[in-house]
């Protein structure tokens, strides 16, 4: 005899009442595709070779040993450039001797030299037959203009910038004196040069700029001059010790970045165009400079006005 399943997977019909009912053969179909897929699934999964517990760890910690070492030279990269400033901007000295150059062919009357009255400059005795004279030669006055040839920034020395000068010129100063005993006036031509490394504070100035502040010292000028007067040859040379903060004056680099920066704004009026820029002035605070070897490292705080 059969009972009521057997009637329904051979018929579809339900038990009890005898006729047919289209909603629960529907069930019982969507019941019967269900087991299907059960049973299939648990075949597969019975064939799949799963690791245990403790050969996922051991693989769990291999891969995580090859991640750190893959990130370690990652993230020694990454704090080369960790700072707690807002920008960092990096420039090698091959930059700023093209600043350099620039400012050395720009013009040539970089530095003005004055000779003050020098009374004697020269001065020798000597005597004839008895006769006791004195020659000597006075520098009344003189102005003679330098023009820097080349400056080239060394490497620097803990937090002070090195710059080698070369500096040449000519021009003519006014001389008086005696030889044997007859005053004369003279204009000679004197010739000064000068090669020496002056040391800088780097600092930063307004607006992105820097600031090379030259620092307390002197510099060796060499001065040569031919004075002819009343056929008294005087081949004069002299090394004349200057002051650096009297022959140089801060020296001003161009902004490394524009006190502007232009941001995109939804356009006032309706075009083709939904946005236009708009320049908002940028203030640089807490500006700080950074030598180390052949790199001058700026950093700053930028705060939108």
């Amino acid at each position: 005899m059969f009972n009521c399943w057997q009637i329904i997977a051979r018929r579809g019909v339900t038990c009890g009442s005898g006729g047919r009912n289209s909603s629960t053969r529907r069930n019982l179909r969507r019941h019967g595709i269900l087991l299907l897929l059960v049973s299939v699934l648990l075949s597969a999964c019975s064939s799949i070779d799963l690791p245990t517990v403790e050969e996922s760890q051991r693989r769990i910690a291999q891969r995580s040993r090859d991640i750190a070492a893959a990130e370690t030279p990652l993230d020694a990269y990454a704090r080369r450039f960790e700072s707690g400033s807002d920008g960092v901007v990096t420039l090698r000295t091959e930059v700023v001797n093209r600043l350099f150059g620039t400012l050395a062919s720009s013009r040539s009357d970089d530095v003005r030299v004055s000779f003050p009255s020098t009374r004697p400059l020269l001065q020798e005795r000597k005597s004839i037959f008895g006769i006791q004279y004195t020659n000597r030669l006075d520098i009344d006055s003189g102005t003679v203009q330098l023009n820097l040839r080349r400056a080239e920034l060394l490497p620097a020395r803990g937090n002070v910038l090195r710059l080698l000068l070369e500096m040449e010129g000519a021009g003519r100063i006014a001389v008086s004196g005696k030889y044997t005993g007859i005053g004369a006036t003279s204009s000679p031509r004197i010739q000064l040069s000068m090669r020496d490394t002056v040391s800088f504070a780097v600092e930063a100035g307004k607006d992105g700029g820097l600031m090379l502040i030259p620092q307390r010292g002197d510099m060796l000028l060499e001065a040569t001059l031919h004075v002819n007067l009343l056929g008294w040859e005087v081949p004069w040379r002299e090394d004349i010790p200057l002051r650096v903060e009297d022959m140089l004056t801060p020296v001003a680099l161009p902004a490394l970045f524009t006190s502007e920066i232009k941001i995109p704004v939804p356009a006032d009026t309706y075009g083709d165009r939904n946005y236009e820029f708009a320049a908002h002035p940028v203030e640089f605070r807490d500006t700080r400079i950074l030598l180390r070897g052949e790199q001058l490292t700026w950093l700053f705080d930028c705060v939108f006005r």
